[in-house]
């Protein structure tokens, strides 16, 4: 059989969960190695057990509602160390019991996007010969460290193949000097589009909702995290609202920085413009997204952000700083959105005032753009292509 490992840092995503369906589909078996404290999470409520196929024991497992579950696409193993245990410093029990699990499954593939994990899977291969490994980079800064480059310059033979998801973290990986361009690959990310409410108006969404049905919408889906940059939006905002008497900004999504961003509305005097949702569902965002009119993303950090592609299969003129990942989205003739500078509030504020002011019509046709860009280079189709013809070559 045709059995590949993904070695991940929590309970998977919806890339992950989306690539153990495809390769299921093509005749893989994927196996998902989780740390078994993920799994015992007494929060864990909507992904039960029985729909999933574990190795070693079943408990009642389940997934968060911000998580997506993968236990029905994919061979859950638990592993039965503490995390901390196995990624503060290099762990030798956990190693062995790495090698032993490998060799007694007859994994042909080992994946995984974290540096920790890559030497675990690097050093089982002295042990596991015939062992193939995927290192897939999604975020930027991995090889910034002295060590680190050290150990990759010492070991790079061992990884059969680098994946990233953005052309910038590409350009970064090759700046190292440590690998040629052929040695690394592009993998954009993608997802399922069958949860998508194809047949809700906007109208049907904002009244669900509880949103007013005359307002012009920007909104943002993000966590509140620092590198999000949520304060450059509402500055923005801020600074062009007298301009726009009936825009609204929507900021979907919980995190440690929300109080800040609370406090900074209420400073600028603009409670009444600015809606906090909280934390939400992935079906509930998707229906934020049929409510807005206008997609904003003011990153400053990314890998490649499904955020910005929801935004674009959605149909949804896009605002976007030029993190990792979104100059990619953004490299095409076809005109979609504003692409600007990172931290650039004013460059943000004058797109989100010229979308405001664009005509109708015009504003309905840079969302049909935006789609077209989206099944032309980020579609599930193609993301399924690239796949399979990864995981083939190794078998």
């Amino acid at each position: 059989m045709k059995k590949v490992a993904f070695l991940l840092d929590g309970l998977g995503n919806r890339r992950h969960k989306f690539q153990f369906k495809i390769l299921k589909k093509h005749g893989f078996t994927p196996y998902a190695l989780i740390f078994e404290e993920y799994l015992k999470d007494t929060e864990l409520s909507s992904c039960i057990a029985n729909e999933a196929k574990l190795h070693h024991r079943t408990p009642r497992l389940a997934a968060r509602g911000d998580k997506i579950c993968i236990a029905n696409e994919a061979k859950l193993h638990p592993l039965p160390f503490e995390r901390n245990e196995v990624l503060r410093k290099f762990n030798l029990s956990f190693l062995k019991y790495l090698i032993n699990f490998l060799k007694k499954e007859g994994i042909t593939v080992l994946l995984t996007h974290r540096w920790r994990f890559l030497r675990y899977a690097i050093f089982s291969k002295f042990f596991y010969p015939e062992l193939r490994i995927i290192y897939h980079i999604v975020v930027g800064g991995t090889l910034k460290h002295p060590g680190r480059r050290l150990f990759f310059r010492l070991f790079k033979g061992k990884i059969d193949l680098i994946l990233v998801n953005s052309l910038a973290l590409k350009e970064e990986i090759l700046s190292t000097g440590l690998v040629k361009p052929e040695e690394v690959e592009l993998l954009y990310s993608s997802f399922e589009l069958k949860a998508f409410p194809e047949n809700i108006s906007q109208s049907s969404a904002r009244k669900t909702l509880s949103l007013p049905q005359e307002a012009f919408i920007f909104g943002m889906v993000a966590q509140f995290r620092p590198e999000k940059r949520h304060v450059d939006l509402i500055k923005a905002f801020h600074s062009v609202n007298p301009e726009m008497p009936n825009a609204l900004l929507v900021l979907v999504g919980e995190g440690k920085t929300r109080e800040e961003c609370e406090s900074l509305v209420k400073e600028l005097g603009i409670e009444d413009k600015v809606i906090f949702t909280g934390k939400v569902s992935q079906d509930k965002v998707l229906l934020y997204l049929k409510a807005f009119d206008v997609l904003v993303h003011t990153s400053v950090r990314e890998g490649m952000p499904l955020a910005v592609l929801e935004g674009l299969a959605s149909g949804l003129p896009i605002i976007a700083t030029d993190a990792e990942g979104v100059p990619d989205i953004f490299a095409t003739d076809e005109k979609f959105g504003f692409l600007v500078s990172k931290g650039d509030v004013r460059a943000i504020a004058k797109a989100m005032l010229s979308l405001y002011k664009l005509p109708e019509e015009e504003l309905k046709a840079m969302g049909e753009r935006a789609k077209r860009r989206f099944y032309t280079a980020f579609s599930p189709e193609v993301f399924e292509k690239k796949t399979i013809e990864i995981f083939s070559r190794f078998f």
